[in-house]
Formats: structure tokens, sequence, C-alpha cells
């Protein structure tokens, strides 16, 4: 059994004509006139009530912001006093409006008063976010300017107040805190502008326009903001590594740019009916416009934001890698050598950074391949099917390149080690090597290494070529494919204009994404690889930093009770025992004996650079102040 619901049964159901006194959506005034007409009832519930539920559902988002937020308070300057009094004044506006259809004499219904009631409420919202991005510091926000476009324009008071504070909130309020006055200041000013002007990049205007006219060098770069110093992201980095160690251990822009392909297939139907209003016509190119504007801003501001979080994660990997190698105790040292943490702290960090500016497409590359295959469902039916199943073959394929590619890549890394250990050697004792003549000995055995460092990555690169020729093709083979099997799976199938060009343009967004999964496959396997033997190093043994008692109060400056210390736990007999010795502040000690008698383990010893497995070392600290002094010497 089924029932068939008309526009008039729809309405009836939901009780929209008693809440508006007419239906919602009349296709007849849409269609049938030369100029796009909306009824009254959708004028005031739709498109009030979407701009509404985007102040709605960003509004606690904005306050999760505000409330994390560490800045001084702004204090009220004009441009605020203006922003919170026109906010004001649009609120009145609706409430004088509300008194006014309350008063009037004509028939009125629910959905004359809930608009207006919901619109002067916003505007309180409005105020009350204002006040409270006031309190946290915040000099601009996304949320306060984007609902003020609210596509309500019946009213000539409240038109003009609208535009009115959307010119305002285009301008960024003054922070509270301190500001340099000196003119060479090289502060970034992204932080510091509006909301659109971060949106449009038009803070960097001014930079992009020096270089044009002039080569740019480090003094026209503006200095790094706190969140981008390594301090910042290594104190963060902390707090969360340290207690595991403890424990020991574009999805927007690709549905702005689908609007574009449908806006496409109305344009072409449009031109191909000569019997559709004009409007429509301009209605569809500016559609168009809008959404590749939109899909534009929305992937250039992706892609600054993954840039700004590549930088941070290499910076704390770095940081953390350098930080690591100090700590390292004397086991977890002949187990990496000085080549290793060099190649951890360069090639490894350097694969991260590359899988992170194409990590969001993981997500969004299929995403925008289901729905490029759910639309060319719509235009050529069931022929799409072919190019799925071609697409499918392809996965065994790539899965075989993958696995050879990352066992390319871990033998490649080995040797990489290997050189750089062999070479590090070689510069230790270049004095040994000069004095024996042995320079074409070493650099033989250093050749060999990179001989096979150099088969394993001209290996790798022909699996490179062989996925990115597959991935490159593979476009056209799909298209060539489901044009073949539309045509001949039925004789009604023709090739028209409208079919062909928007069937060509959903398969050209195909591309990009089929494109950047070769690469994006390369990363991800480089990647794994350097995750496994960065873990590796960081979970490794570390110094005990309380094998040495460190007090400014004990009598000694340096006392050794009972001591018993050894290079390496695994190693049943201990390096140094029975050690007991003190000095007094202001003492000369001299630490002699043959070579091999244990000297530099000694000194090691009370350092805390060997383990320790009895006894007490202790030494006195005494507290330093740094101090700097500025003179001039002329």
């Amino acid at each position: 059994m089924s029932v068939k619901l008309n526009n008039s049964t729809f309405h009836s159901i939901y009780g929209i004509e008693r809440f508006c006194g007419e239906p919602l959506w009349n296709p007849e005034i849409v269609n049938s006139t030369t100029f796009p007409e909306f009824t009254s009832c959708f004028r005031n519930t739709v498109l009030v009530w979407i701009p509404l539920l985007f102040l709605a559902v960003l509004t606690p988002l904005q306050l999760c912001f505000c409330l994390r937020s560490r800045h001084l308070p702004l204090p009220f300057r004009p441009l605020l006093i203006t922003a919170c009094a026109l906010v004001i004044a649009t609120a009145v506006c609706w409430i004088s409006m509300l008194i006014l259809k309350k008063s009037g004499q004509r028939n009125i219904y629910d959905a004359d008063f809930v608009g207006p009631l919901l619109l002067c409420i916003s505007m309180i919202d409005l105020l009350f976010l204002q006040i409270a991005c006031r309190q946290r510091g915040f000099v601009t926000s996304g949320v306060i300017p984007s609902e003020e476009m609210v596509p309500r324009m019946s009213y000539l008071v409240y038109y003009v107040l609208l535009v009115i504070q959307w010119f305002f909130w285009c301008w960024a309020d003054k922070s509270a805190s301190y500001e340099t006055v000196d003119k060479n200041s090289k502060v970034c000013p992204e932080y510091k502008s509006s909301f659109l002007n971060q949106t449009l990049f038009e803070w960097f205007t001014v930079l992009a326009y020096r270089g044009w006219r002039e080569p740019l060098t480090q003094n026209h770069i503006w200095n790094l903001t706190d969140d981008y110093l390594s301090k910042t992201v290594v104190s963060d980095w902390e707090s969360r590594w340290t207690p595991k160690m403890k424990k020991y251990w574009k999805e927007k822009a690709a549905a702005v740019e689908k609007t574009y392909e449908r806006s496409f297939s109305l344009l072409i139907k449009f031109v191909e009916n000569t019997n559709e209003p004009v409007w429509k016509g301009y209605f569809y190119s500016v559609l168009m416009f809008a959404s590749a504007l939109i899909f534009t801003v929305l992937t250039q501001y992706h892609f600054h934001m993954v840039y700004q979080l590549s930088i941070k994660v290499r910076s704390t990997l770095v940081s953390a890698l350098f930080t690591k190698s100090l700590r390292l105790s004397n086991a977890a040292r002949r187990q990496s050598t000085i080549g290793e943490v060099v190649n951890l702290m360069s090639v490894d960090v350097q694969r991260f950074t590359d899988v992170v500016l194409y990590i969001s497409m993981i997500g969004s590359a299929p995403y925008q391949i289901l729905l490029s295959v759910y639309f060319l469902w719509e235009v050529i039916g069931a022929s799409v099917l072919s190019g799925v199943g071609f697409l499918i073959l392809l996965i065994p394929l790539n899965y075989f390149i993958s696995s050879k590619q990352n066992k390319l890549q871990v033998s490649q890394m080995k040797y990489k080690d290997e050189r750089m250990k062999l070479v590090n050697e070689i510069l230790n004792g270049i004095k040994v090597l000069k004095l024996y003549a042995w320079e074409m000995a070493f650099g033989k055995q250093v050749n060999n290494i990179r001989k096979k460092e150099l088969d394993i990555l001209k290996t790798a690169a022909y699996y490179r070529a062989a996925t990115s020729f597959i991935w490159t093709c593979a476009p056209f083979l799909v298209a060539v494919v489901v044009f073949t099997t539309y045509v001949l799976s039925s004789p009604n199938n023709i090739l028209t204009p409208t079919t062909a060009f928007v069937s060509l343009s959903l398969l050209n967004i195909l591309r990009f994404p089929m494109s950047v999964l070769p690469m994006l496959i390369s990363f991800v396997v480089q990647a794994l690889v350097s995750n496994k033997r960065i873990k590796r190093f960081l979970i490794s043994e570390e110094l005990n930093l309380d094998a040495v008692d460190r007090n400014a109060n004990q009598d000694d400056a340096i006392k050794v009770t009972d001591g018993e210390f050894a290079w390496d736990n695994t190693i049943e007999r201990p390096t140094l025992q029975n050690i007991n010795f003190s000095i007094k502040p202001g003492e000369l000690v001299a630490v002699v004996g043959q070579v091999g008698a244990g000297k530099s383990s000694f000194l090691s010893a009370i350092l805390g650079e060997m383990e320790k497995r009895n006894g007490t070392v202790g030494i006195k600290v005494c507290k330093i102040i740094p101090r700097m002094h500025l003179f001039t010497i002329i």
C-alpha cells in the first residue's frame, strides 16, 4: 500500500497553513513570474529561522572559546560601544514591530509573531555574546558578524541598522594588553585583524605587495606568535607525554564544490529550455560564482590551518627528540646511534610534516568520490557502476604496491642509519684516518652502503611512478568505461549536452582526489614507518634523575656513601663499588689513575650518568640568579 502526499496534504499534516495562514511554498508564483517571489510564510519562517539556527548552534561554541580564553578584558572603546548600541537599537526596533502588529486590525497569525520574537531574542543573544567576548579579550568573532546578515530586509529601519552593524563588525577591536609603539615592530597582524579580514587573508596583502616591489628579507618577515614558539608547544607536549611515560606509554569545501556542479547542471538545462524566465539564468550564474568563491575561500583557509598545524608538529617532535637524546641511558645510547638520532630529527619528522598537510584527504577524498558517484547515478543511472567496478579493481594493485613501499622504506632507513653512523665515526676519528691514510678504504665503505640505499630508492621510485601513472589515468579510463557502458546498455541512452557536460564535470571532480590518493598513500606508508621509529626512540630507557640527591642544605659539596655503579644494568659485575668519599666546599681534589682505572666512570657517577645500584650520592647545589646588563661601548 502506498500513499502519495501532495503539497496541500503536506501543509495540512504539519499545520503550516494554520500557523502561517497560507502555504509555505507555492511553485506557481516562483516559476511563472518574471521575478522570483516567495510566500509571506516562507519569508517569515525559512528565511528567518535558518540564520537564527546558525546563531543558536554556534553560540555554545563561542561561549566555550570565551571560557578557555585567558586574555585581559577589552576596554569600552567607541567601536565597541557603537556596536552594542546598534544591537540594542535593532532589538528595540523588533519590539516596536511586535507592538504594532498586536495593535493592528488585520488578521494576524502565529508566524507574524514568532519571527520578530525570535529576531528580538537573537539581538539579546548577540548583546550577551558581545559582552562575553569583551570580558575574555576577544578582538573579533566569527559568530557575531555572520548572523548579522539575516536576509530580512522588509523594513527600512531594520535594513539600515543591519547594514551599519555589518560595517562595524568588519573591524576588529583593540586588545587590552600593552602594545609596543615601535614603528619597526614585526608583530604578525593576523590575530589583530577582524574575522572577515582573516577569512579573506587581507592582512597578508601588505607583505605580498612588498614582495612584489622588492625582494623579501628576514627583516620583512613578521615574528612568530606565542602559540608557535617552541617553548609553548613543547610545554604542551610534555604535559601530555609525561603521564603516558609514567604508565610506560576538508569536507565542508567538498560539499560546496558539489553545489557548483549542481548549479552548472541547472544552467545547462536553462539554456536548453527557452521558456524559462530570465531571472533563473542570472540566479544560476550567481549561484555558480558564489559556490566557486566559497569553495576557494574554504579550501585556502583549510590549507592555512593545516600548515600552521604542521609547523607545531615539527617543532614539537624535534624538541621532544632532542630532549630525549640528552636523557638516554647508556644502554639506550648503544642501541640508538648519533646517525639514527639525526635521521629521526630530520627525515622522520619531515615524514610526519608531509602527512599532516594531506591527512584531511583521508576522509575527504572518499567523501568526494562517493558524492560524485551519487550525482553521476542521477545523470546516467546504473552505468556509473561500471566505473565504480573499475576503481575497485585498482584497490588490490594499490595494496600490493603500498606493502612493497613499506618494506623498502624500512630497509632504506636502516641503511641510512648505518651510513650516518659510519660518517660520524669517520669525522670523530679523522686525525687517525689521515695519519694512516685510510680515507679511501673508509670512503669505499660509505659508498657501498650508499649504493645499497640508492638501489632501494630507485626501486621505490619505480613503484611511486607506477602508482602515479595508474591513478592519473584512472579518471580518463573511468570516463571511457562509463560512457561506453551508458551508450551500449540501451538504445534510448543518448549523450545529450546536459548528460555529457554534467558527467564530465562530475568526473573531473574525481581527478583531484584520485591524483592526491597515490601521494597520500605514499606519505602515510612512510609516516607509519617513521612513527614506529620515533615511538621506539621516545620510549627508550632514560637516566634515573633521582640517582643524585641535589640538596642545598647539606654540609659536604659532594658526598658518596656505599656507592655501587654500572654502565649497564644487564651487566652482572658493577664498574665501581664500595665508593665512600666526601668533599668539603672549597677543597681542590684531583682524580688520578692509570688508563682504564675508572676516572671517567667516577666523574660520570657523580653527575648521575651511570646506573646507581646501591648507596647514596649527594651534591650541594646553589641557586644561580641570571643577570643581564646592557652597556654601550663607544
